[in-house]
């Protein structure tokens, strides 16, 4: 038996980032009941052509349109079982894809092996042994039918390290997570829905599964975990394991970090590491939305990162959201100032509109206000295109969005000096006769 794993996306659109989940789903399954017929793609045409038994899609909500085409050629043309999971069927298993057979909800490792043992011995999947599964939903007839939620794995070790060599090593950045979740709740953010609870992997566990990566990978490796940085000791531990192996020589590092918990030390140890770029949500530079976002950070504390990772050469990435229900034009002012003044010291920065996830505060807050959801599109409507604004007109806050992405930071003028130096180069070369750099070989 053969399970094919895909991830939906736009179309033409590849990430170049490994498909975690779907990777630690193909290593536990190996690890716990010797199956490795696995097959892990992005383009639907290489799945269709491996010819699985069973497919998996990984679905988030932006890409829900794209996940109902991919199921509906699977069922075409191969007329197989669609398992579907991923950020989307945890946070909204009320809106799944039609054709979509099962749905798993939450961390799939376990869940995903009890429906391919099931599967394997009974040689289909029928209600009556499904509604002993926990943590999905199936079709009985016309019915979905949901069972009892499943237990989280609380020893994060008992997953083995994601299966990377099923991809094209060349074409993914390498990642990695040092646990699952998030210990806070930032009112916009549905990892404590998705996850529930915050959990970490052993530095035992961390520290092999990094060796493997530097071993086979390249010269670049994010830690992708929601939050990084959340004790100084992590950062101790974890700078002082680089360093010991001299791995900081050959790979540099991209974090996650938090603004409330960083300090001067935290920067020097993430230095020492050769970390070169760190993200961290900034939101606002309104002391009021910060507030109401339960970011638990202050302006303040914004600043101090920036100014520390100034000092020690770290380049930082920010990001920032406009479109809080209790927004005013002050408050969208004081978040283009504070980005404009520090704009030579911010390395990049990603402004968005305010998106709400469901199960989130900022969720709850709008729902009185929410339009009924009927359908799919009602749902994309409400979470990806209305402006939830009780100030602001939408040409209000398209136009503030669009000044404030206008603002160069120093990516942006470091990209103009290179350029007027490719131009300078070009224009050198033509004028000393040549037509091409070629022509200095």
């Amino acid at each position: 038996m053969k399970l094919g794993l895909i991830r939906a996306a736009g179309k033409n659109e590849t990430s170049p980032y490994e498909p975690l989940g779907l990777l630690y789903i193909a290593s536990y399954l190996e690890k716990y009941m010797n199956f490795k017929d696995v097959i892990i793609t992005e383009n639907i045409d290489t799945l269709l052509k491996e010819k699985p038994d069973i497919a998996g899609i990984s679905i988030y909500t932006i890409y829900l349109s794209e996940a109902e085409e991919i199921i509906n050629k699977i069922k075409e043309e191969l007329g197989i079982p669609v398992i579907v999971g991923g950020p989307h069927v945890t946070l909204l298993p009320d809106f799944l894809p039609d054709k979509s057979d099962i749905a798993v909800i939450g961390e799939g490792e376990q869940t995903i092996l009890e429906l391919l043992e099931l599967y394997l011995r009974e040689k289909k999947f029928d209600p009556y042994h499904l509604v002993k599964i926990p943590g999905i939903i199936f079709k009985d007839g016309s019915k979905r039918i949901k069972t009892q939620p499943r237990e989280l794995i609380y020893s994060l070790d008992l997953i083995p390290p994601p299966k990377r060599e099923l991809l094209k090593k060349h074409y993914y950045t390498p990642k990695i997570l040092t646990g699952r979740g998030c210990p806070y709740k930032c009112a916009f953010c549905s990892t404590p829905v998705l996850w529930h609870k915050f959990r970490m992997f052993s530095n035992d566990y961390i520290y092999k599964e990094l060796l493997q990566i530097v071993d086979s990978s390249g010269t670049r490796i994010d830690i992708v975990d929601d939050l990084f940085s959340i004790s100084i000791q992590k950062i101790k531990d974890f700078s002082k394991f680089i360093v010991s192996r001299g791995i900081e020589k050959e790979v540099s590092f991209y974090v996650n970090i938090r603004a409330d918990t960083f300090n001067e030390e935290m920067c020097y140890l993430l230095k020492k590491m050769n970390t070169t770029k760190v993200f961290i949500g900034f939101e606002s530079a309104s002391e009021k939305i910060l507030k109401f976002y339960n970011k638990k950070q202050t302006v303040a504390d914004n600043q101090r990162v920036i100014d520390l990772c100034y000092t020690y050469d770290i380049q930082i990435i920010g990001s920032f959201i406009i479109g809080a229900p209790i927004e005013t034009r002050k408050d969208i002012k004081e978040t283009y100032n504070f980005i404009y003044k520090n704009s030579e010291k911010i390395y990049n920065f990603a402004c968005s509109f305010l998106s709400p996830d469901p199960g989130t505060a900022i969720w709850e807050y709008i729902k009185p206000v929410m339009p009924e959801i009927k359908t799919i599109d009602d749902l994309l409507e409400i979470m990806y295109s209305t402006n939830w604004s009780e100030h602001l007109t939408t040409e209000e806050l398209i136009n503030y969005y669009r000044k404030i992405c206008s603002i160069e930071t120093a990516c942006h003028k470091h990209l103009n000096n290179h350029l007027k130096r490719v131009i300078k180069f070009s224009t050198d070369l033509n004028r000393a006769g040549f037509q091409s750099p070629l022509d200095l070989l």
